[in-house]
């Protein structure tokens, strides 16, 4: 049960940093040639929502492999998730603004690092609470 309310908080994490790093850098993006939240609206919402179910399984599977290792260094299960985060933000922040887009809107890369980040902060102080919440035994 824990596991599947961790996904449902990754998933609304990851889509809350993928809409905000779209308002943030995406909002910049002026041309018709790329296709965000200005010009597709309600697709780009539905697309990221999509996406972060597919990726907050992935990253699921992912912190499910590394839990039991990574909880027993108190300071590195932080650190694990942040730096996950981190990396997904920089993949998604590659993976949407071409370099065109960045050098001619002055896109910042550290919005990504800083929201993506984040969620992985988040995601992590909730994996904690959500482990220390023992089941009290049936009497």
């Amino acid at each position: 049960m824990r596991y599947l309310i961790l996904w449902f908080v990754s998933v609304i994490l990851f889509n809350g940093a993928f809409i905000g790093l779209e308002l943030l850098e995406g909002n910049k993006i002026t041309t018709t040639e790329y296709y965000g939240l200005r010009n597709i609206g309600v697709t780009f919402l539905f697309i990221s929502f999509i996406l972060s179910v597919i990726v907050s399984a992935a990253f699921l599977l992912i912190t499910a492999v590394l839990h039991r290792w990574a909880r027993r260094i108190w300071p590195l299960h932080y650190a694990l998730y942040c730096g996950l985060g981190i990396y997904g933000g920089w993949h998604i922040f590659h993976t949407l603004y071409n370099e065109s887009f960045v050098r001619e809107f002055h896109l910042n890369m550290s919005s990504a690092y800083l929201l993506f980040g984040l969620a992985g902060i988040l995601y992590s102080v909730l994996d904690t609470v959500l482990g220390s919440v023992q089941p009290k035994p049936a009497q």
